[in-house]
């Protein structure tokens, strides 16, 4: 199997990458060392983006996530729309999955 080149972790070049068949990149990070701040680009042989950046999800002090997946409310029968709204901009939920239309 051939690994596809058109992505780069700038600050992965001392950690050792295990691939999978999916073609997922995943790093195992050395002992002690913070994985949370990530930073890549995409491209090619005809060029490459800007390095964009993004934080991963840290554990609440309690202990676990907290996610919120909704979808397919309709136009009508949104009811739960609006309590989902407030959690969301009170910082209620580490993760929102919309799964439908």
């Amino acid at each position: 199997m051939s690994w596809p080149k058109n992505i780069e972790f700038p600050q992965e070049k001392n950690r050792i990458p295990l691939r999978d068949p999916f073609r997922n990149v995943h790093w195992k990070a050395k002992d002690g060392e913070n994985v949370n701040n990530r930073v890549y680009r995409v491209g090619s042989q005809y060029g490459w983006s800007s390095i964009f950046s993004f934080v991963g999800l840290e554990e609440r002090p309690e202990g676990g996530y907290r996610f919120a997946v909704y979808g397919d409310m309709g136009n009508v029968n949104a009811r739960s729309l609006g309590k989902l709204q407030r959690e969301a901009q009170n910082g209620d939920f580490d993760m929102i999955l919309h799964v439908g239309m």
